[in-house]
């Protein structure tokens, strides 16, 4: 099977009927690019398109997986949901053309905020959206049946707001439904680790309710600023989340609304009986607790605070718009920091703890489909720390070392003449035996269950920096006078009545 070259080279390249503008981002199955189709007229829009990897062409198995995707996301006509426009092939090449988001994820926007909190009702309004969307998803039929849709990897990384106040659930890549050939392989979990629900990390068969444990997740997380479960690695996620209930909102924010703990904690029920049964049904009361507490749920309002946020973004973005340079627009998807990101699909070992870099939405997580095996692996080695940029001169180092050792010395001489002196005016006293007391009961060692779990903040502080050693020679301490036994009062001073 044919296969062309990469379009990265080509900017002014094209794929089928779209011109390629700019390459967003690669990923593992897939590369994403900023195209623009144009029509008559002078019609033209802004398209993200999602093509294949050439050196993939020729598995049977990445390309059923990969026109799936574009598949589901093709039923799926919704407004909170990305849609999908074309699919097709060129070339030997398989793409499909998606809608081009302006904005940001949830996970860029808590990073922008540098520690801050998004408000309430922006919060209550993004999660109602994205019920109203997996509800949509949920409900899908064809030919009457219902094509049972989990999304499977509802995350922060995967609900997209735009600068217009809209919302979006992205990446349908790993979503279960009927009408997928390809299976998950036994013993493999998809999706984010710390966003799964207790059966989807113990691959049992899942529902939609799956779907709004993994969003009440998210919402606990957006309302806290803190994250619901963490470990030294994946494995101890995922004990966390099928072994411990939920921590309540209001031990870590005790002014936490005391009504939408009682939602959140529903969503959060280990057993799925105990959940809301449907997307819907959460959606119902996250609108009428904002409702009854006075909270204005708004595009418009969400809007602003995006274009607050995002300000020199966004005015970036437009001048390159009006003077058409194409070259520089400046998508979401090159915003984004190239720290790794935790948060991403895992494709190492669970117990491993280790995090996979990707990038965090629909357009630019072009990955495999996600897989994390559930076996042991051998401990990773620290890398080795990189040597000095300058070596200080053998001299200075000698002259600095003899200096120190000077130094010592002579401090022990003095100790050694002051403990002396302090031997010879105090006498030595008899010794006295203390009964020894009864030895304390050993205390019981707490299960993993037992300990407490202190959620850690959604974003982390960067290290503050090692202070630098210094190779001077210390200073030379005076040595402090003999003390003297005189009196408080001078006899020798004048006396007065």
């Amino acid at each position: 099977m044919p296969t062309s070259a990469p379009l990265a080279d080509a900017p002014r390249a094209r794929v089928g009927r779209y011109e390629v503008l700019r390459r967003i981002a690669v990923g593992g199955m897939a590369e994403l690019f900023l195209a623009r189709s144009a029509s008559i007229e002078g019609f033209e829009k802004l398209v993200a398109l999602k093509r294949m990897l050439p050196t993939l062409a020729n598995d049977a198995e990445f390309v059923q997986m990969f026109l799936e995707e574009a598949r589901i996301a093709a039923t799926l006509q919704h407004s909170n949901i990305v849609q999908v426009y074309d699919v097709g092939r060129v070339d030997g090449d398989y793409f499909f053309a998606m809608e081009f988001l302006h904005g940001s994820d949830l996970s860029g926007v808590m990073r922008a905020l540098a520690g801050g909190m998004i408000p309430l009702a922006h919060v209550i309004h993004t999660c109602a959206a994205v019920c109203a969307g997996l509800h949509h998803a949920h409900e899908q039929t064809l030919a009457g049946r219902p094509l049972g849709i989990v999304h499977r990897d509802v995350s922060p990384q995967n609900i997209f707001v735009t600068f217009d106040g809209g919302v979006k659930l992205v990446d349908f890549g790993i979503a279960k439904a009927a009408l997928r050939q390809a299976k998950t392989r036994t013993g493999t979990l998809k999706g984010k680790i710390r966003y799964m629900s207790p059966e989807q990390c113990q691959s049992l068969p899942l529902d939609r309710r799956s779907d709004v444990f993994s969003l009440c997740i998210v919402l606990w997380e957006l309302t806290t600023g803190r994250r619901l479960y963490s470990g030294r690695g994946d494995l101890d996620v995922l004990r966390a989340i099928v072994d411990r209930d939920a921590t309540r909102p209001s031990l870590v924010a005790p002014a936490y609304p005391p009504e939408l703990e009682r939602i959140v904690m529903r969503g959060l029920a280990r057993d799925p009986a105990e959940r809301y049964a449907t997307a819907q049904e959460l959606q119902t009361d996250l609108e009428a607790y904002a409702h009854r507490a006075g909270l204005m749920l708004s595009a418009g309002s969400l809007r602003g605070f995006m274009r607050d946020l995002f300000v020199e973004r966004i005015a970036a973005w437009e001048e390159a718009l009006r003077e058409g340079r194409d070259a520089d627009l400046v998508s979401w998807g090159a915003a984004h920091d190239d720290e790794d990101d935790e948060d991403a699909p895992r494709t190492d070992p669970v117990s491993s703890g280790a995090s996979a870099h990707d990038h965090d939405d629909e357009h630019s997580r072009t990955d495999p489909v996600a897989e994390v095996s559930v076996t042991p692996s051998e401990p990773v080695a620290p890398p080795a720390r990189a040597s000095a940029d300058r070596r200080v001169p053998l001299p200075i180092v000698v002259l600095a070392i003899l200096t120190i050792v000077a130094g010592g010395a002579a401090a022990t001489v003095r100790v050694r003449r002051a403990r002396m002196t302090s031997h010879a005016a105090v006498p030595a006293a008899s010794p006295v035996r203390v009964p020894s007391p009864p030895a304390a009961p050993p205390t019981p060692t707490p299960t993993p269950s037992e300990l407490p779990v202190v959620p850690e903040p959604l974003v982390r502080a960067e290290p503050s920096p090692a202070p630098k050693a210094s190779l001077a020679p210390p200073r030379r301490r005076k040595a402090a006078a003999p003390r003297s036994h005189r009196p408080a009062v001078d006899p020798d001073a004048p006396m007065t009545e």
